[in-house]
């Protein structure tokens, strides 16, 4: 609101800007291609251009002059034609326009840029000054040169002659006598069209040699198309040349193709060689000179290379000598400073760090010498400033490249010792007697500051507290009458017992496995507190519904998994089972975690509702005599459509571990999903219509189908002509449906049946579909890889192991501790992913069956890689770097691959269109880390030396 108080906030500064346009006081041609206008005052802002020849627009482009805010430039996009323009600018409703009368471009001037002739070789002749060096332009009544859309009739004396347009060099040569210094050479030039003429003479001079040159910037090996003003920061090795183009003694441009005239004959200097240097011999295979073409311009280039402190920066002082006339040329370029590491100080990680432990990341604080807080790897690690880490009691510090190119850094255990995995660590003693090991770690950055971090490292972990219990095969807690389960606590993956350890996290089942084994005779604990360990199970009330399981007094102490049996009931019933974790010292059980209680419902066949087969859906694959050749099926020896198939035929196996075959009875009580025990229900091999028998698994295993029931040669319920058309001409193949049914005993006097039709023929594997997986996601449509040193190669796959050590080893058959990755054929080709460490990316194939072929397919899945897209940002280093080999091959890789580069992944069945696609996303190299002491690591040097760098 207004205000009379005194205030000393400043005021709104005024504005002179204009607000009107001006009128036009003068417009003219300038050039060829361009109307200048001047108005009589200063163009506003928001004004607009056009350009008209009668009723024609102009295409062109206006700006406002940098020199004279009055004034208007317009280029045309091509050269205007004789006639009259209009020019208009406009504001708003207002509008200024004025015309000019524009003549096509016309020869107004021949002129020679120099009096002398400097001299030379003639072509094919070994003798000196035999030619002689004219040159000279043509230009426009605008003063622009038209010398290459020009021609000049010239004669000269001598009048051995040639003409160079685009150079705009006259060659004349003299094979017999030469020219003598001195000498006159007489010239006439004429414009036929416009009668312009030149006539003069120049005078003999010296041999003409390179006298100064033309710095033109920088241009990378990787990517010749592209002239670049300057270097990056940090700039790599063995990439990047200076371009430049030589002038003669009268400033005339020269041939940059004649060695004579550009590196034979000039001594490049750098006034700060540890910044940047030149290179003037080849090597490692890398030219020191060259000559480039780049948007029709030719360039002589050198090769400049990054000195040892290049990621300091600095202004660096080149100077080119003409080793003929000593004639100096001189520029300063400014080479970016990389931040440059100064310190890097550890911190304690936030949540315990155990005995065995691995990967554990330790936080820190890296800074560059501007009190910059800097996270990336590189800065980090290869910063002129060395970083070096250490690490007591044989463990591991080391720094490595995430995916994102930020660094982390992670603390190993001295796996030999404290391998949480082997049964045999816990039964020393060291690791649970309640004292912590105090691990030092050290980061000294060389030329900077060093961190010290003592870091407490508390017993290994083991079973402390029971965090749930999956007992039911329905994970409900729900068994059908005379089910059976298992209580697993030693069986590694497959434990149903879920444990965390004495710190509150989560433990490995791998781990428990470990500890349970070792302390069913060795005791765990310190000094008198020692004892061996168990899983008790108590059974509240009376009577136990579970079998295995006992009731109250005594309590069971597992050492060993146990199977449990739900009793056959007919009415449901519940057991209340409590679990803890139990030690024994001498001969007393003591609990020694909290009781996890579990009610478990025994629910008889009869209340189970709903029941229906599950599984064996899709099409299943049967093998006959008639499997390789559907015409085979019109065999001579009289077989029919009413021919029986044998009845020993079988619903085949799937190759890989898989279950197709496999089926169980499903149902359901009061919601929750119930499956039957195979003791409770049959094949009904009796009942008219079912096509197989089959073989019964134990526990709460599916039965396996077996049979088909063809039994007598007199019938049965499958026919040839069930799986062959023999009415279609080569009696091609059809599907068979058939019947499975089911006799479950509810109890009743005669039970009941279920049933369900299922599809079968009887035709070979064949590739019908790719599959890509991780982690056992077959849905995936991305990922990222890892390269080797910036491949994606064949190399071996490494057996599984549960050692998570830092491996230093630069061998590919090695595992890597920081990410096992394998790649055979830039991925594995495996339909098993258990088979591989760290949930690798897998591909496959897939039947009309919807099993999975195994391995031996490799020699048929054939890989193809496209649509490249190199990274350009700050973590490249080599442009277009990415190559393919052997592409759409089985054997197809890749070097050259950076972090942040993408592609697309095919992998397709050969001979085939059977394909599948998905995104690879390039991550950090597995070479791209630094172990304890080594700050030259011998992977990270290696992909360093590749990269271009030498720090």
């Amino acid at each position: 609101m207004p205000t009379d108080t005194p205030t000393d906030a400043p005021t709104d500064a005024p504005t002179d800007a204009p607000t009107t346009l001006g009128n036009i006081t003068e417009l003219k041609a300038t050039k060829a291609a361009q109307l200048t206008a001047v108005f009589d005052s200063d163009l506003p802002e928001g004004f607009t251009v056009e350009v008209t020849k009668g009723n024609t627009a102009i295409d062109g482009k206006y700006a406002v002059s940098e020199t004279a805010k009055n004034t208007v430039v317009f280029d045309a996009t091509g050269n205007m034609t004789a006639g009259t323009y209009t020019f208009t600018a406009k504001l708003g409703e207002d509008s200024k326009s004025a015309e000019t009368e524009v003549k096509d471009s016309y020869v107004a001037e021949i002129k020679l840029l120099n009096e002398v002739a400097l001299t030379g070789k003639a072509v094919g002749s070994n003798k000196d000054s035999t030619a002689a060096y004219i040159y000279y332009d043509v230009l426009n009544q605008y003063g622009e040169s038209v010398r290459t859309s020009e021609t000049i009739e010239w004669t000269t004396a001598p009048n051995n002659r040639t003409i160079d347009k685009a150079t705009g060099r006259i060659t004349v040569t003299d094979t017999e006598n030469g020219f003598t210094y001195g000498n006159k050479i007489y010239v006439t030039g004429v414009h036929v069209k416009s009668g312009t003429s030149i006539s003069t003479s120049v005078t003999i001079g010296m041999a003409q040699a390179v006298d100064s040159i033309k710095f033109a910037g920088f241009v990378s090996r990787e990517d010749t198309t592209k002239k670049m003003s300057s270097l990056p920061k940090d700039f790599a090795k063995h990439t990047y040349y200076l371009l430049y183009q030589t002038l003669d003694q009268n400033g005339n441009p020269l041939d940059v193709s004649d060695e004579e005239f550009t590196h034979k004959n000039l001594t490049f200097l750098s006034n700060k060689p540890l910044v940047m240097n030149i290179r003037t011999q080849a090597e490692d295979g890398v030219d020191a000179t060259g000559q480039y073409t780049i948007d029709g311009e030719e360039y002589a280039a050198i090769a400049v290379e990054p000195g040892r402190y290049v990621d300091q920066g600095g202004e660096v002082e080149i100077t080119a000598i003409s080793n003929k006339t000593g004639n100096k040329t001189i520029q300063n370029y400014v080479i970016g400073a990389a931040g440059i590491l100064k310190s890097l100080v550890l911190s304690a990680p936030a949540v315990t760090v155990a005995d065995g432990d691995t990967l554990v990341k330790i936080p820190f604080t890296a800074k560059d010498t501007e009190g910059n807080e800097i996270t990336n790897y590189e800065t980090i690690v290869r910063s002129t400033n060395s970083l070096s880490l250490s690490a007591s009691e044989n463990t591991t510090l080391v720094v490595k490249e995430e995916n994102d190119g930020t660094a982390g850094i992670y603390w190993i255990d001295d796996l030999e010792k404290y391998d949480p995995f082997d049964s045999e660590t816990y039964e020393d003693s060291g690791v649970s007697n309640e004292q912590t090991r105090n691990i030092a770690l050290t980061a000294v950055v060389a030329g900077g500051e060093s961190s010290n971090l003592m870091m407490e490292v508390s017993d290994i972990r083991y079973p402390s507290a029971i965090k749930s219990v999956n007992l039911a095969p329905d994970g409900n807690d729900y068994f059908a009458s005379k089910m059976k389960s298992s209580l697993k606590f030693k069986s590694d993956k497959d434990n149903n017992i879920v444990f965390n350890d004495q710190y509150g996290a989560e433990l490995d089942s791998r781990k428990a496995t470990a500890f349970f084994t070792a302390t069913k005779t060795h005791p765990f604990g310190r000094g008198n507190e020692a004892g061996t360990y168990a899983i008790k199970a108590e059974v509240t009330g009376a009577q136990s519904y579970l079998a295995g399981l006992a009731v109250s007094g005594p309590a069971m102490y597992l050492q060993e998994d146990q199977t449990v049996t739900a009793a056959d009931l007919d009415a449901k019933k519940a057991s209340m089972v409590k679990y803890s974790i139990a030690k024994k010292i001498g001969d007393n059980w003591n609990d020694v975690s909290k009781i996890k209680s579990v009610t478990y419902h025994i629910v008889p066949v009869k209340e189970v509702q709903s029941c229906a087969i599950t599984g064996l859906d899709g099409l299943l694959k049967i093998t006959t005599a008639y499997s390789g050749d559907p015409a085979d099926a019109k065999d001579d020896g009289g077989i029919s459509d009413a021919t029986v198939v044998p009845a020993n035929t079988s619903i085949t196996n799937v190759p890989v571990g898989g279950s197709a075959n496999w089926f169980s009875v499903v149902g359901s009580y009061e919601g929750k999903a119930i499956t039957l025990n195979t003791a409770s229900y049959d094949v009904a091999t009796t009942v008219s219509g079912c096509a197989f028998s089959a073989a019964k698994l134990d526990g709460n295993n599916p039965q396996t189908t077996r049979n088909l029931q063809n039994t007598t040669s007199e019938g049965g319920v499958l026919f040839t002509g069930d799986l062959y058309d023999y009415k279609a001409y080569s009696t091609p193949r059809k599907n068979a449906k058939l019947s499975l049914t089911v006799h479950i005993d509810d109890g009743s006097v005669n039970g009941y049946n279920i049933s369900k039709t299922v599809t079968v023929s009887d035709e070979k594997s064949k590739y019908t579909s790719v599959v890509f997986s991780k982690g056992y996601n077959t849905s995936i449509t991305e990922a990222t890889l890892n390269p080797k040193q910036t491949e994606f190669h064949n190399s071996i796959i490494v057996p599984s192991t549960n050692k998570w050590h830092l491996n230093t080893s630069a061998d590919s058959s090695s595992p890597n501790g920081l990410g096992k990755y394998h790649e055979v054929n830039l991925v594995p080709v495996c339909a098993a992913e258990w088979a591989h460490d760290n949930a690798p990316l897998v591909v496959y194939a897939m039947d009309q069956y919807g099993d999975k072929f195994d391995t031996a397919v490799e020699n048929d899945i054939e890989f193809y890689i496209s649509d490249i897209n190199e990274n350009k940002g700050d973590l490249a280093h080599k442009a277009n770097s990415f190559k393919v080999f052997e592409n759409n091959t089985k054997g197809a890789y890749v070097e050259g691959a950076e972090i942040g580069d993408t592609f697309k992944l095919t992998a397709k069945i050969k001979g085939t269109e059977i394909s599948k696609s998905i995104t690879i996303k390039v991550g950090a190299d597995q070479f791209a880390y630094i172990a304890n002491n080594d700050n030259k690591s011998t992977n990270d040097e290696a992909l360093r030396k590749l990269l271009g760098y030498d720090r």
